[in-house]
């Protein structure tokens, strides 16, 4: 038990070491200094070994308690997803049902508040090419697998787009940004010796540089948005506990007893009635 804890605790330190050093800034840590950076052979065998679990699939469901400081009552969220095309998540509160859904298509996001009845929909075509291609990324994130983010599932292919460290017998930490276009987005998974995600995380900001008259540099760091996804794992369920900061606020929540059922029929997209105002993504979250 200790043993798995000090484990996780490296991972996840020397994941948040490699992501800062991504972004350019001045972090030295012990457990920093102990990554190997794997380049050829190396890194096609790690590849190899952190996706040898993935099986194809169609469609996926599963259940899940979710606790949050944002939320006034525990509620539980079904999720549903089409492989490739279509993402359904359903909150639902006790004695009163549906409060919430979130439909996600390679079109549009659509953010419906029950409650409220007020529903917002987003785009993706506002964003670029990018968002429409990260969500067949994103499902795969959601059950658990790495993917590098606009380029598909972790393979040989796109490995290159990322760097690959080998902590020991701790596992992998697997460090990228998104391209160009989206600068200063960089993000991350430490990876367990059973290729299961520890934990996900991904840090947005700007960095400034100055040097001091010794050649010393310094730098700072401004990291106005940071989400971090801690996995654990009993029996074939997961459970995660998840944080965000967006400029200056914190949030965290917790998802308990995620079991997927490859394979499942799930539920229908929801029709939008009479009775419900389009409004801002900001005002359907808020309840």
């Amino acid at each position: 038990m200790l043993r798995d804890f000090i484990k996780y605790s490296t991972l996840r330190h020397a994941l948040a070491a490699a992501l800062a050093m991504m972004a350019c800034l001045c972090v030295a840590t012990p457990q920093a200094n102990a990554q190997q950076l794997l380049e050829g052979r190396n890194e096609a065998e790690a590849v190899a070994s952190i996706t040898s679990g993935y099986i194809p699939w169609t469609t996926a469901e599963w259940t899940a308690k979710v606790k949050s400081d944002a939320l006034p009552v525990s509620v539980t969220m079904k999720t549903f997803m089409v492989r490739d095309s279509l993402t359904l998540m359903s909150l639902r509160a006790p004695l009163v049902g549906e409060v919430a859904r979130i439909e996600i298509d390679n079109r549009e996001v659509l953010v419906v508040n029950k409650l409220k009845k007020r529903y917002a929909r987003i785009p993706l075509a506002d964003y670029g090419d990018l968002p429409a291609r990260v969500h067949s990324d994103l499902q795969d994130i959601l059950v658990g697998r790495v993917a590098i983010i606009g380029r598909g599932l972790l393979d040989s292919g796109n490995a290159a787009q990322a760097d690959i460290y080998l902590l020991g017998d701790a596992g992998y930490l697997i460090a990228a940004s998104l391209p160009e276009e989206y600068s200063g987005v960089n993000y991350g998974y430490a990876v367990d010796m059973d290729g299961r995600i520890a934990t996900f995380m991904a840090t947005k900001g700007k960095t400034t540089t100055s040097y001091s008259s010794d050649g010393i540099s310094v730098s700072t760091e401004t990291i106005p948005i940071e989400m971090t996804a801690d996995v654990s794992y009993v029996g074939g369920s997961a459970n995660a506990q998840v944080s965000a900061t967006v400029k200056g606020r914190a949030f965290s929540g917790s998802l308990e007893g995620m079991a997927i059922n490859w394979g499942g029929s799930g539920f229908s997209r929801l029709s939008i009635g009479g009775g419900y105002t389009e409004c801002s993504f900001k005002d359907a979250i808020r309840f």
